[in-house]
């Protein structure tokens, strides 16, 4: 659909033309309608696109004043309710300060054209809502008043909160118009927008929240709010659990039918927080091992937590089994809960798996957080395994247990052509080396083949200690590498913000290292910067 909308738009720009006297002048208009256009009806849509599109209705020309329309319209449908409110800024940023108008005196209806379908008039006129004349907007807000299609409604939510009072009042008293029934749906689709009203600060909205709950609970249109549950847009159905949750319109085994169902994680966690309370053992039972084996691991902890909280006793085998879960939060909970019952040498029971390699991941991982330096000799043979992940948990355990014995291995598996492996080993040894370490990173950076490997040990080299990393950013800056040169200049404004965080003083060593970076690179940074490092060290010089 949106590939035959952008052939048109090619092949009408190919043959258009502007009257000289438009509004919008034809290098303009034909800039912003190839241009911009074309963002605005690409895949990731470029929101900041819909204020030029939109600028086009002001032309004289027909054709292009329609099919605007129609862009605006089928864009404007496709969004939620986050990006309409980035819309709105972005068209408070931008439009009176980039278009010579004068939109105290304009209607927007003028914007407007018979041929336009309702949808699409009502589009026009909710983005004229957005204009940051207060004029514009009231007139606007008067104009969607007239409208009932119920598509009006997303854009009286959001200047209910507008900065100014009359047009709050006036959204207000045409937004309460819509309370009925025949427009529940319209409410729900936008529930999100009705319930940021309760955090909105300008004025108290709590009776439009009530007023809307009170709808969307009534016997009328509990089915349309219960229907809800399945809208695509995941804000909606978690607004439409809250008010289902607080008015009791589902039991809570009908709210988990829903809710085993939804895709969102975010989603089940907060029905399953919010009902865990009233929750009985027969309907936990019903979806335990569903919850047990969920992919978000907060949804596991609080299935151990439930499991437990019903079965202390008959929840060990789930327990134990929760030792070798994927996730180090779920690990520890299973070890502390265990723990309550009689006293376990978790450590053994980690050492015991990876003898008969059973589960190693999560036995490498539960190694590590349970043992103790003796246990390095066992982990470290898993450091050249093929299998990715479980070098990396070899990494972290042997950080954890003994990293001193171990940091010359750390700092050499950053090498590693495999950039999970490499990134591994980076953060381990991030804020944990020092200058004794500097030589081996920096000729692991200039022999380095693979760019994650370079980004690695630049980023550690970076995190040295004040005057020892100084000379090594310099020198970045200036790498031929693009990742290289950014991550320097970013490290030098850093460099510069955290200055007066440390007072150490430069040996002669580093202040020697600083110069020479300086002579050799100094013309790749900033000279302003360049002035500041060699103003900080010229008072050690003597």
């Amino acid at each position: 659909m949106i590939k035959k909308i952008m052939q048109k738009i090619r092949e009408f720009n190919n043959t258009k033309s502007l009257e000289a006297n438009n509004l919008i002048t034809f290098k303009t208009s034909n800039s912003i309608h190839t241009n911009r256009t074309n963002e605005l009806l690409s895949d990731n849509i470029e929101l900041s696109a819909i204020p030029d599109v939109f600028q086009l209705l002001l032309g004289n020309n027909e054709k292009v004043k329609l099919q605007s329309a129609e862009n605006l319209n089928y864009v404007m449908s496709t969004l939620n309710s986050s990006q309409l409110i980035k819309v709105d800024k972005i068209f408070r940023e931008r439009v009176s300060y980039e278009w010579s108008y004068d939109w105290r005196t304009k209607d927007p209806k003028e914007l407007l054209h018979p041929l336009m379908s309702e949808e699409e008039k009502v589009t026009i006129l909710g983005l004229s809502s957005f204009h940051p004349n207060g004029y514009f907007r009231e007139k606007a807000i008067k104009a969607l008043s007239n409208m009932e299609t119920g598509h009006e409604i997303p854009y009286l939510l959001i200047r209910i909160n507008d900065w100014v009072r009359t047009i709050r009042s006036s959204s207000k008293e045409h937004l309460l118009r819509y309370l009925t029934p025949k427009h529940s749906m319209n409410f729900i689709n936008n529930l999100p927008l009705v319930l940021r009203l309760g955090e909105c600060s300008r004025e108290e909205h709590i009776d439009v929240i009530n007023a809307v709950v009170s709808l969307l609970s009534s016997s009328e249109s509990s089915q349309n709010l219960i229907s809800g549950l399945q809208s695509p847009d995941s804000k909606v159905r978690l607004a439409c659990y809250k008010i289902i949750i607080k008015t009791r319109i589902l039991d809570n085994k009908s709210i988990i039918n829903y809710l085993i169902k939804d895709t969102n994680p975010y989603n089940r966690l907060f029905v399953l927080r919010n009902i865990k309370q009233d929750i009985t053992p027969d309907e936990f039972t019903d979806i335990s091992q569903l919850l047990l084996h969920d992919k978000f691991a907060q949804i596991r902890i609080l299935a151990l937590e439930t499991l437990y909280a019903f079965q202390p006793e008959g929840a060990i085998d789930t327990l134990e089994k929760g030792l070798f879960d994927r996730n180090q939060s779920v690990r520890s909970l299973s070890r502390y809960l265990l723990s309550k019952h009689k006293k376990y040498d978790f450590a053994e029971i980690y050492r015991d798996a990876i003898r008969k390699n059973e589960q190693l991941y999560s036995s490498i991982c539960g190694l590590g957080e349970t043992g103790n330096s003796s246990d390095s000799k066992i982990i470290s043979t898993f450091m050249i395994n093929d299998t990715i992940k479980i070098v990396k948990a070899s990494i972290n355990a042997l950080a954890r247990l003994d990293f001193q014995e171990y940091e010359e291995e750390l700092i050499f598996i950053i090498k590693d052509e495999r950039v999970g492996i490499s990134k591994a080993a980076r953060n381990v040894l991030y804020k944990r080396i020092d200058v004794s370490d500097a030589d081996t990173i920096y000729e692991i950076f200039k022999q380095a083949i693979y760019d994650h490997v370079k980004i690695n040990t630049c980023i550690l080299l970076c995190s040295l200690s004040k005057w020892e990393a100084i000379r090594y950013i310099i020198e970045f800056c200036a790498d031929e590498n693009d990742s290289i040169s950014a991550l320097g200049q970013n490290a030098i404004e850093n460099w510069k913000a955290k200055y007066n965080c440390s007072f150490t003083t430069p040996t002669k060593k580093q202040i020697v290292g600083i110069r020479k970076s300086i002579m050799d690179y100094g013309k790749s940074i900033k000279d302003s910067d360049r002035d500041f490092i060699e103003f900080s060290i010229k008072y050690f010089c003597n």
